[in-house]
């Protein structure tokens, strides 16, 4: 999977003062640990992409509900449920 950004917007200029920097985007290769696809896509500098765009946010989901069970789990394990002394209900 190939998937390339359109070359309209390859640059932009950063204004500080009396200072300006115009930066481009480069091509970056990187393998989705998600699909497992490598794809080469136009970044600014900085951190690489891990996933696709496509693949974020289904990952983000998969990975809180992963985190959400293991919670619940500790917390039932701390804390068991309680039976109170209580009468039995009349039915």
């Amino acid at each position: 999977m190939e998937t390339e950004e359109p070359e309209a917007n390859t640059e932009q200029t950063i204004e500080v003062g009396n200072y300006k920097r115009t930066i481009q985007k480069r091509p970056v290769t990187f393998t989705c640990p998600w699909c497992n696809i490598t794809s080469t896509e136009l970044h600014y500098p900085g951190n690489p992409p891990q996933w696709h765009r496509e693949c974020k946010k289904e990952a983000y989901r998969a990975d809180s509900a992963k985190r959400m069970k293991e919670l619940r789990e500790r917390r039932a394990e701390a804390n068991p449920p309680r039976r109170g002394p209580g009468r039995p209900r009349k039915p």
